[in-house]
């Protein structure tokens, strides 16, 4: 197998992965990724070496986090392009040559700059200050809800008209978010408002909503700018979650987690509580 092959069957591993229902945006990422990857190597044999070489060159640029995504899908294409099987649960079990092993990380003890509730609220005024009704209530969806950005499509006025429960589907899951009765009724009102009166209530991407939170909290003093992104609301939801509720299994089916690993991440503490429950610890000696 060389390069060229890679790159002829590319498009077709895509569609594949389409066909199994990845979402737009991870059939985006899955492009991106191979995209780097076929500029980075050379023309010519792909060998075990040429893995290894990339993967070096992945951990000497990105977080460990990205170097393992970036693998994965990297990984997903040689696996086709390799054995010629079509069907992605065989391709799963077959044993390549040429993959790559993840790099391991080590499991976090915090979780560290997550938006506070205090930020969300400073940011939800002054969009409301600068009448940006849209990235209003955006952050309000993200923030109540838990959801994902690319779940943001199944908010049309049909849905909301119809109950508090929304179903979506993403990752081949579905699950039903829940929407607060006083949430429910503002947008419901905000959509007959604008005179939305079927379908989505925004027609955003997660570039436009990315480019809307950072100008508004880039307008709110001393807000932290590196750490606003759409997936920061879906973190403050779940940490309010644990904070009030604690139930991380609950969490989990809210959140449409696969695993209860990856959601009990929100049960630990930040740096900066730990140390003010040890500084509470030793107050009266």
């Amino acid at each position: 197998m060389n390069k060229h092959d890679l790159e002829n069957k590319k498009q077709e591993w895509l569609d594949l992965e389409f066909e199994d229902e990845k979402s737009e945006n991870t059939i985006k990422r899955y492009e991106c990724a191979v995209n780097k990857f076929l500029k980075y190597i050379p023309d010519g044999e792909v060998t075990k070496a040429t893995m290894i070489n990339y993967k070096r060159h992945l951990i000497d640029t990105y977080s460990p986090k990205t170097v393992n995504n970036e693998i994965v899908i990297i990984n997903k294409l040689v696996k086709y392009c390799e054995s010629n099987i079509d069907d992605l649960s065989r391709l799963k079990r077959f044993d390549s040559k040429l993959a790559v092993k993840n790099i391991k990380v080590q499991e976090k003890a915090s979780i560290e700059d997550v938006i506070t509730k205090e930020e969300y609220k400073r940011m939800l005024r002054m969009a409301k200050k600068k009448d940006e009704m849209d990235m209003y209530y955006i952050m309000r969806i993200l923030g109540e809800t838990g959801i994902r950005i690319g779940e943001l499509k199944y908010f049309t006025i049909e849905s909301l008209r119809k109950g508090p429960y929304i179903t979506v589907r993403n990752k081949g899951k579905t699950r039903d978010i829940i929407v607060d009765t006083k949430l429910r009724r503002e947008l419901i009102s905000y959509a007959e408002g604008t005179g939305i009166d079927e379908g989505k209530l925004f027609d955003v991407d997660y570039m436009s909503v990315y480019r809307g939170l950072k100008q508004v909290a880039g307008q709110c003093r001393g807000i932290k700018l590196s750490k606003i992104h759409p997936h920061a609301f879906r973190h403050l939801f779940a940490t309010r979650f644990m904070e009030q509720i604690g139930d991380v299994t609950e969490l989990k089916d809210i959140l449409g987690h696969s695993s209860l690993d990856t959601t009990s991440i929100y049960s630990k503490s930040t740096k900066k509580q730990k140390k003010k429950h040890l500084d509470e610890m030793w107050k009266n000696g």
